[in-house]
């Protein structure tokens, strides 16, 4: 059991029969930091600064909170509620003491946070993809572009957004095709021209030149359509 617990579930007040103490209050948070019990740290150490808000120890309580979220945090494919809250109090401590020695700590643990929620992102868009969702993943590798446009990963991206509208096109009933193969053209040309240089531009070039041969056929086939009836 966490020797903090009672702390900060409110079974006793260590403050309140130890009004003097905050450093023991201090050894309690960092003793669930040593057994690993990194939720109930975090939250004895928010005690902690909320109890001793004018203690010079709150400088480092305020990134041990953190880093005890941030070490809490389950693998992507779980909910990351945990990780985006460490992000928030990471980017707060580096905004409330840019000069501290755990200002480059901090920072480091802020990309592996931001890592990590677009890697969920990834992972949520490229199983709507693989469950043959083609519109949703075309909307959630949207999504993830927008949210992370200086990915290095940027042009995977982008590429199953045309990817995703060029299959949802192939699936689509007839009535449907010439206006989605138009969308894979849109969605490849801006591929083509944001990425000239991806290692996905020969796939690319190659689903743009069959969704134009798509799109001729239905303008073929509307032109007859037309003599018919003239």
């Amino acid at each position: 059991m966490c020797p903090c617990r009672g702390v900060v579930s409110g079974s006793f007040s260590l403050p309140e029969r130890y009004p003097r103490y905050e450093d023991a209050f201090y050894k309690f948070a960092y003793s669930a930091y040593y057994l690993k019990d990194y939720e109930n740290a975090s939250m004895a150490f928010q005690t902690f600064i909320e109890t001793f808000p004018n203690s010079s120890l709150v400088p480092n309580a305020d990134y041990m909170q953190a880093y005890c979220l941030y070490l809490s945090s389950p693998k992507a494919e779980l909910d990351q509620t945990s990780t985006n809250k460490a992000l928030g109090l990471l980017k707060a401590f580096v905004n409330n003491y840019p000069k501290s020695e755990k200002t480059a700590e901090a920072e480091a643990l802020i990309k592996k946070c931001n890592e990590k929620l677009e890697l969920k992102e990834y992972l949520s868009a490229q199983l709507y993809y693989d469950l043959g969702y083609f519109k949703a993943s075309h909307l959630y590798f949207d999504l993830l572009l927008s949210d992370y446009p200086a990915s290095g990963k940027a042009d995977q991206y982008m590429f199953m957004i045309a990817k995703s509208s060029y299959e949802y096109a192939k699936v689509s009933v007839p009535q449907s095709q010439q206006e989605r193969y138009a969308q894979t053209v849109e969605d490849c040309t801006n591929f083509l021209g944001q990425f000239p240089d991806s290692q996905y531009k020969e796939k690319a070039t190659q689903m743009k030149a069959e969704a134009e041969q798509q799109l001729a056929k239905f303008k073929k086939l509307q032109h007859e359509q037309t003599q018919k009836t003239s």
